[in-house]
């Protein structure tokens, strides 16, 4: 294999790993919007809750305290009356 064939695959490997995490944000953002919970996002593509919370609040501007909350099972209108 010469250079060129080697620095072309390896631009291909590239893109594929970045189009599978381009997928996977993708994911993570449209089973948030379906209100899936967080720990089975992590599951679903094969991530921490920690790095799910860490694309949805750069992806989505979400508030680390309600993506806490949806973290640990509690839903945004439970999660505003205990904060009242």
């Amino acid at each position: 294999m010469g250079l060129e064939e080697a620095i072309l695959q390896e631009v291909r490997e590239q893109g594929i790993e970045q189009g599978i995490e381009q997928n996977k944000r993708t994911v993570i953002i449209r089973s948030h919007e379906k209100d899936m919970p967080i720990t089975d996002i992590a599951e679903i593509t094969e991530m921490t809750v920690e790095e799910v919370e860490q694309i949805m609040a750069i992806n989505t501007g979400g508030n680390p305290l309600h993506l806490s909350a949806m973290a640990a099972g509690v839903e945004l209108p439970a999660l505003l009356q205990l904060i009242q």
